[in-house]
């Protein structure tokens, strides 16, 4: 993410946004490792994740009082910042019709049991536009990471692997990638509230 690093309470929000975003989605990929898991695992990535993202809501919350405290960023109109935000909701819209399309397909060609990874690789994807729009670097390492992932997850289920060992694997990687996202958000946030 390429904030200036400027005390603004704008990029604080942007990066409370993101924040909370990441943490949604690291609880999501958790839960659906964790259920498919059936406890096979002692219920170990469900309590480490916990842990994980009670630390990034901690974060939220400081970065949260420090934005209140905050003075109001003067409004200013700015082309580029609203291009920016149109092609974030068509790269998210374009993200969402992707899931439904591959979910219908899966389904009406007998490979639903392809679909974690296809929602895994969507969102992979997903990254590398993103980059492009928002100028990040990062997002192109956690692109290649999740499609990396899915890819692994396509292979897995391909050599005859059970639900309960690909759709883990494939989504404690993702949450992993969420996670790393989170942090590098909150690495930006705490040089904003120095």
């Amino acid at each position: 993410m390429n904030y200036p690093i400027n005390g603004s309470k704008k990029q604080l929000e942007k990066i409370l946004d993101g924040l909370s975003l990441m943490i949604i989605f690291t609880i999501v990929w958790v839960i659906i490792g964790e259920v498919t898991l059936h406890g096979r695992d002692y219920w170990l990535i469900g309590a480490v994740f916990t842990l994980i993202v009670l630390s990034f809501l901690a974060f939220y919350v400081k970065f949260y009082a420090i934005a209140k405290r905050l003075p109001e960023d003067p409004v200013a109109v700015n082309d580029d910042k609203k291009t920016k935000n149109k092609r974030f909701i068509i790269i998210f819209i374009a993200e969402g019709v992707g899931i439904l399309i591959i979910k219908n397909v899966l389904v009406n060609t007998g490979h639903d049991n392809w679909f974690i990874p296809g929602i895994a690789l969507i969102v992979g994807l997903h990254f590398f536009p993103l980059a492009k729009v928002f100028n990040r670097t990062f997002d192109y390492f956690v692109g290649t990471f999740v499609c990396l992932i899915a890819i692994i997850g396509f292979v897995l289920i391909g050599k005859g692997f059970p639900a309960y060992i690909t759709t883990p694997i494939i989504s404690t990687g993702c949450a992993l990638a969420t996670s790393a996202y989170a942090t590098m958000m909150i690495l930006k946030g705490t040089k904003i509230r120095s």
